[in-house]
């Protein structure tokens, strides 16, 4: 059983000078290209990307993308040569894979799935290269409870520099304990955990049946525990207005701004909380879903 909520801490006494002769060393590496980003322009220029250390929730209903943003976010860090753990708590790991090619190759989900897809296709050397090259470890079956992901992260070797977990609404619950204490517990280990050892966890959460009925899904419509929004450093959520028939967020009827009826392909990426930056912006994005691929919206 874990003991981390019983450990003994001491006060760590700097002066204001000496901690801002520290950030200050820091500013000065800071680029305007974020060190974890996205791989998507319009967000990284708002959001920055993930940051180590901290704790970045990205939320959406049932079957709207977030496994398919997280996914390519993930792989696109571990592109650029950042090691990457994603705990799958849903989907097992050879249909991580196949969800990769089906992005990165373009080939239709529903090719793969029936088989109907050439045999030069699926023993393409660039694609093979690729997988080899990239520190991506999908890892199923394990990581139902805080123990497990802190035991995976002490084994990986190098340490991952970012942790995804998909979904948090998957994580094992104690004995009569209610799915909020449990969501609680866990949130505030995330917090702590990430914070010392300078890891950057990303945590894919549902959204609750009230925000899955009340039109734009908001903060307080994640599923179980307002905890997550709390420890969460930047806050995501997904939203296909094209499914309820809904507008686009900007959209004015007097001025013919944004879309009355959205197309299909439109998804909505509100930064609902971003700590130290810009908060309640929307970027649009495109979503090819025969390819569980994001890009920019250019309309």
């Amino acid at each position: 059983m874990s003991t981390e909520n019983s450990t003994v801490r001491n006060p760590n006494f700097v002066s204001l000078w000496d901690l801002w002769t520290q950030r200050r060393e820091e500013i000065l590496k800071r680029t305007k290209s974020p060190e974890y980003p996205f791989g998507l322009k319009s967000l990284d220029d708002v959001a920055h990307g993930v940051m180590k250390g901290k704790v970045t929730v990205i939320a959406a209903r049932t079957s709207e993308a977030k496994t398919a943003f997280a996914l390519q976010a993930a792989f696109n860090m571990a592109n650029i040569g950042k090691t990457i753990l994603y705990i799958t708590l849903e989907d097992d790991s050879k249909q991580i894979a196949e969800r990769l090619f089906s992005n990165i190759r373009e080939i239709d989900n529903q090719a793969l799935i029936t088989g109907d897809v050439a045999r030069f296709v699926l023993f393409d050397p660039g694609i093979e290269e690729l997988f080899k090259r990239v520190k991506l470890l999908p890892l199923q079956d394990y990581g139902h409870n805080f123990d497990e992901i802190k035991n995976t992260i002490n084994l990986m070797q190098p340490k991952p520099d970012i942790v995804f977990l998909d979904y948090v609404q998957m994580i094992e619950q104690l004995p009569r304990e209610s799915e909020y204490d449990s969501l609680s517990r866990f949130s505030q280990q995330c917090k702590k955990f990430a914070e010392v050892n300078d890891i950057g966890l990303v945590i894919i959460s549902q959204i609750n049946r009230a925000g899955a009925k009340e039109g734009r899904p908001q903060l307080h419509h994640l599923q179980g525990c307002g905890r997550l929004e709390q420890v969460s450093d930047l806050l995501l959520i997904l939203y296909c207005p094209y499914t309820y028939r809904d507008t686009s967020f900007d959209y004015d009827k007097t001025t013919g701004k944004g879309y009355e009826q959205c197309p299909p392909d439109y998804v909505e990426c509100m930064i609902a909380k971003n700590k130290n930056g810009i908060r309640n912006w929307v970027v649009r994005l495109r979503f090819t879903g025969k390819y569980y691929k994001f890009e920019e919206w250019t309309h």
